[in-house]
């Protein structure tokens, strides 16, 4: 452990009574962005200390080096407005204490299985669409415009298409992804009001507890967004051994489903921009990362979402009967 994290991690369990002998590394590793996580055991309870501290050495990378402590502020932000709103469809650690600069403890989640609730039982699947759409139309008080548009859809797109532009063809590649980018943006209409996106919801971050109820966790990169409903169950649905679709449709349909329940939100949406946009994102994003693994996705982006003809077959065969 770096001296300056050591000295912060100290002063947290001295403020709490806490043993610093009980702390145990969850991750063993030091987190991308600078951020390090512990696990804090006391006899009665379990707490989750979380660290955000810029490195005194100099960073790899500038970017995750300037937003390093400002996404722990947001994720401080985002629990104090969840107890405010007291949701009820689903749960969230409660924050026990954070400086909002250097720490967040919260409390521990006790969970089960997590891919059983997404695989096995539908009504598990439903109850997880619930939590998140509850969690999107939570209508949170947050502030913070500046870290929305950093971290929104729309920045991530531009990012992408700066990282295909390292040669001619790539430069090619990116300008008609911006196009295909700009026509769907056309046809999206802005939402009235904006949703809560979670931005990061992988499976790791929609937990089931041993009663059985939905806990979403991790609200580092949660911001309001106006145009993109669908990042975050595309992210949720992502399938990456299914070639065809790439996607759990099942859970695709599931949450199409149950946007009734919310008319002023799907009448706003159009289904198919947001499929070919947020697809198109979540997957370069996975194939930058590991491009070997997700080579097949590659192939399908170049031949099928960059495509006005080959996407709208490739809609109508898989994803419509969803929207029917």
């Amino acid at each position: 452990m770096r001296p300056d994290l050591e000295e912060t991690v100290t002063a947290v369990l001295k403020e709490f009574n806490l043993s610093e002998d009980a702390i145990r590394t969850l991750s063993g590793r030091k987190v991308t962005w600078g951020e390090t996580v512990f696990s804090v055991h006391t006899r009665s309870e379990q707490y989750v200390l979380k660290l955000a501290r810029r490195p005194q050495t100099k960073p790899k990378r500038l970017w995750k080096w300037l937003f390093g402590s400002a996404r722990l502020k947001n994720e401080a932000e985002v629990y104090k407005a969840l107890q405010a709103n007291l949701p009820s469809t689903f749960g969230y650690p409660k924050l026990i204490k954070t400086d909002n600069k250097n720490y967040i403890l919260i409390q521990r989640v006790h969970t089960i299985n997590k891919t059983r609730s997404l695989e096995e039982s539908p009504a598990y699947r439903q109850r997880a669409i619930d939590a998140l759409l509850a969690f999107q139309t939570s209508n949170l008080a947050l502030r913070r415009k500046l870290f929305y548009l950093l971290h929104s859809p729309f920045w991530r797109f531009l990012l992408i298409t700066l990282r295909l532009a390292k040669s001619l063809s790539g430069i090619r590649l990116a300008a008609r992804s911006l196009k295909v980018f700009l026509k769907c943006h056309a046809k999206q209409p802005r939402l009235e009001p904006p949703v809560i996106l979670h931005n990061d919801l992988g499976r790791g971050n929609i937990l089931i507890d041993n009663e059985g109820r939905y806990f979403i966790i991790d609200f580092e990169d949660v911001i309001q967004e106006s145009r993109w409903l669908f990042f975050d169950i595309v992210h949720m649905a992502w399938r990456e051994k299914n070639p065809l679709y790439f996607l759990d449709l099942d859970l695709l349909g599931l949450y199409w489903e149950s946007l009734k329940r919310y008319p002023h939100l799907r009448r706003q949406v159009n289904m198919k921009a947001q499929i070919r946009v947020t697809l198109m994102i979540h997957g370069l994003l996975r194939y930058f990362n590991r491009p070997k693994r997700h080579a097949e996705f590659h192939r399908f982006f170049k031949s099928v979402l960059l495509i006005d003809d080959d996407f709208d077959a490739w809609y109508a065969c898989v994803v419509e009967q969803l929207t029917s």
